[in-house]
């Protein structure tokens, strides 16, 4: 299926952290790659990450890009990807400021300055305000949005001590999101300028320490609430912040590279 070692490189952005695969040269088998993915993303037991970036060839476009989730499911986009890859544009040979990448979302525009990135990403779509779900027998007031992935968005005065793997699994399976569920963010406005989130993220089925996605579906739904002013500043769970200008939909982290590595026949060989 493979070479006796597959070369990757070990990238973070935002607070998650992947594995990137430079596929340009055909070595990975699509049709058994998924697979594999949760035991190369398992931590302490492989090199562990959130999720999984590849890139293939495109033709109009430096790369085509593609992520699979920690438990091998394909997502059609991860901003903080996007981000990390960015930043190993060098070492993958493409030695410019701009580069681009063909996503199922679309082409995304990547602006490069060391180790800060800005992106520019499509217009949000599907935005529904204020959706009463119900949840344990209560009203709760939600706004639906799909960033390039689905996130409903719940403003709470503080999020400190909010149960984000509970609560959040169970709006993630809402029948009212069924059959795909949804991302979940929990959503603080501190000022007219700044939020904090913290994410339940579906494919990990957890609580992450940052979701760019995430993060630009707060920040869209927050101005359109008139709650903030863009830019905005979005904090997230790991420490890392985001900068969102609403009005040309784009973002701005920090993302770089770890390290480089192999990975090794017995990682996939469970």
């Amino acid at each position: 299926m493979y070479l006796r070692a597959l070369p990757f490189i070990k990238v973070t952005g935002g607070g998650n952290d992947f594995i990137l695969i430079d596929n340009r040269k055909g070595r990975v088998n699509m049709d058994d790659f998924p697979a594999i993915i949760p035991s190369i993303c398992k931590r302490r037991f492989s090199v562990g990450a959130d999720g999984v970036i590849l890139l293939t060839g495109a033709e109009n476009a430096d790369f085509k890009w593609m992520y699979f989730n920690s438990d091998g499911s394909e997502a059609p986009f991860c901003i903080n990807g996007i981000l990390s890859t960015a930043s190993a544009c060098q070492v993958l040979g493409i030695r410019k400021d701009t580069v681009t990448f063909a996503t199922s979302c679309g082409t995304i525009k990547a602006e490069i300055q060391k180790e800060k990135i800005k992106v520019f990403l499509p217009p949000p779509r599907d935005i529904r305000l204020n959706q009463e779900l119900v949840l344990d027998d209560r009203y709760l007031n939600s706004h639906y949005i799909n960033t390039g992935v689905p996130h409903t968005v719940i403003f709470n005065e503080s999020i400190e001590t909010i149960p984000v793997v509970e609560m959040g699994r169970k709006v993630r399976n809402h029948q009212f999101f069924l059959p795909d569920g949804t991302n979940v963010d929990f959503v603080q406005v501190l000022n007219n300028a700044e939020l904090s989130i913290r994410t339940y993220e579906r494919g990990i089925e957890g609580e992450t320490l940052s979701c760019g996605t995430g993060a630009f579906a707060s920040a869209v739904i927050s101005t359109l609430l008139r709650l903030v002013s863009s830019p905005v500043r979005v904090n997230t769970r790991g420490g890392s912040y985001f900068v969102i200008d609403t009005s040309n939909n784009s973002l701005e982290g920090v993302a770089r590279i770890v390290y480089t590595g192999e990975l090794q026949e017995a990682l996939w060989q469970k």
